[in-house]
């Protein structure tokens, strides 16, 4: 499976990203794998993943600072082409 990055986004207890495992122990590969189904999909907080097929939605809330593994509240988002 083949994805690129895209850029890091903020996040809030209202989920920018619906869908995926929302669980812990994940890395950029694995997370790709898990969301399979979803167009995009996101690590927060070194490893939680989650997924959605809704670009705009995922990005509601704006531009962010972290790693490519998130941060608190930062999901670091991924493109599955």
């Amino acid at each position: 499976m083949k994805f690129k990055e895209l850029r890091p986004y903020k996040d809030t207890e209202h989920r920018a990203l619906r869908y995926g495992p929302r669980r812990y122990g994940y890395n950029a590969k694995t997370c790709a794998k898990a969301t399979e189904g979803y167009k995009y999909f996101a690590l927060q907080h070194n490893g939680w993943c989650c997924a959605d097929n809704d670009l705009n939605h995922a990005r509601k809330y704006g531009g962010s600072n972290c790693g490519k593994l998130g941060g608190s509240w930062c999901n670091y988002i991924y493109e599955k082409y």
